[in-house]
């Protein structure tokens, strides 16, 4: 649990100490290397504390909702007993699995936050506007992109991991929302509502701002959920064949080729693919009308239920973690 190690026969002066082969679940406080200055004929100590960090791997993580309030929960994807990590909504887990962000409401306000996975550490990160939301990390863990309607209107942002640097990413006076990484990093998917008809639409955009452009164009609805692991291809919700419920497509990069994955008469969204690209995981209402967490194949079989929330609780904000 605790060690020393004494280095002989050094010279005068300042020295660096580091820890090398600390396990990749660790984290080394102060960060090395830590400088030690030796006195000629004295003895000097450095300190180096290790600390196991919290992490989460390929597990499904899900927001339950009750009453007014939402809780963050994972389980595996074979469905495990729910364990719960923090009161919030919106989950999203950072590339490394150390970090969960998610909106929270409080003080009149709903507000993006970031906390450690096991729930500690819970930190503010926006502070203007009435509401920030729909958190999601870089594929580098570097920055966060969210909505929020700080100037007026619904606009996507993008800010570091530690709140610092927001900028406003979209102005337009349409209502833009859900922002979604590509997974080289290089463009954000997103949702923008349309006036007068108030309608839905994916959007692309280059993550300075520049570059949005219609990816769908349909006149039913349309909103981002997941860009595929290769890349190539989107998960979207769109109401296109049953215009009373919504249904989980796949469509390609040109807005082309929209295949109907759920087609179930009930609610099916928030769904994301696996880290594979070989299943997805959605939320869905078709038994008992509670929305659950489910899984399937890439192509919409061998659907299974995951979760079985109460009465007056529903499972939604679905992520499937690496």
């Amino acid at each position: 649990m605790n060690a020393g190690v004494e280095v002989a026969e050094l010279s005068p002066g300042e020295h660096a100490v580091s820890l090398a082969d600390v396990a990749s679940n660790c984290s080394v406080t102060p960060p090395p290397p830590r400088a030690v200055v030796v006195a000629s004929g004295m003895q000097a100590t450095a300190d180096l504390a290790v600390r196991r960090d919290s992490l989460l791997r390929n597990v499904i993580v899900f927001a339950r909702t009750h009453d007014e309030t939402s809780t963050i929960f994972w389980i595996s994807p074979q469905g495990s007993a729910p364990v719960r990590i923090i009161e919030g909504g919106e989950p999203a887990i950072s590339p490394d699995g150390r970090k969960i962000a998610f909106a929270r409401v409080g003080a009149g306000i709903i507000g993006v936050w970031t906390a450690n996975v096991d729930g500690t550490n819970p930190v503010l990160l926006t502070f203007s506007g009435e509401v920030n939301q729909s958190p999601r990390w870089s594929p580098d863990g570097q920055r966060l992109a969210f909505a929020s309607n700080r100037d007026g209107n619904y606009e996507i942002y993008t800010m570091r991991a530690d709140g610092s640097d927001q900028r406003r990413l979209t102005t337009d006076v349409a209502q833009d929302g859900s922002p979604v990484w590509s997974p080289d990093g290089a463009r954000l998917a997103f949702t923008r509502t349309l006036e007068p008809q108030s309608n839905t639409e994916v959007f692309l955009l280059n993550p300075d701002g520049t570059g949005a452009v219609n990816l769908t164009a349909h006149p039913e609805g349309d909103n981002i959920l997941d860009w595929a692991p290769d890349g190539d291809r989107l998960l979207i919700n769109s109401t296109r064949e049953w215009q009373l419920s919504n249904e989980i497509f796949t469509i390609d990069l040109n807005g082309m080729n929209a295949v109907n994955l759920t087609n179930h008469e009930a609610f099916d969204g928030d769904a994301k693919w696996s880290p594979d690209g070989e299943a997805i995981v959605f939320s869905s209402e078709r038994i008992g009308h509670i929305h659950s967490v489910y899984r399937a194949r890439a192509d919409g079989q061998e659907v299974v239920r995951l979760t079985t929330p109460a009465l007056g609780e529903a499972d939604l904000s679905v992520t499937w973690v690496p």
